[in-house]
């Protein structure tokens, strides 16, 4: 698309700032593309990523979704951003040897 009395300037689709949530804004001559940041969708990058929909955590834990990241709510006995570290005590180390 282009503007002026002869069609000499060409319309920057991104001059007005579609994107959201600092999302780049990729202008393609008749339309523009938003490259989102981490945890954000959509055209405009206005949805949050929907990460518990991938049921990323293990061994029973459960996931809860925080703005645009997850957390994993782990089950008793196990750590970890994914719970899939097991929780040993001292003492369960030292019978294991």
């Amino acid at each position: 698309r282009y503007t002026g009395s002869n069609c000499q300037t060409r319309i920057n689709e991104c001059d007005s700032s579609p994107c959201g949530n600092g999302a780049t804004c990729i202008d393609n001559i008749k339309y523009y593309s938003c490259h989102c940041p981490y945890g954000y969708t959509g055209k405009h990058c206005t949805e949050y990523v929907d990460w518990c929909s991938s049921d990323p955590c293990f061994n029973g834990a459960s996931c809860k979704q925080v703005l645009n990241n997850y957390q994993c709510v782990c089950a008793p006995g196990w750590t970890g951003k994914l719970c899939d570290v097991e929780m040993v005590s001292c003492k369960d180390a030292a019978i294991r040897k």
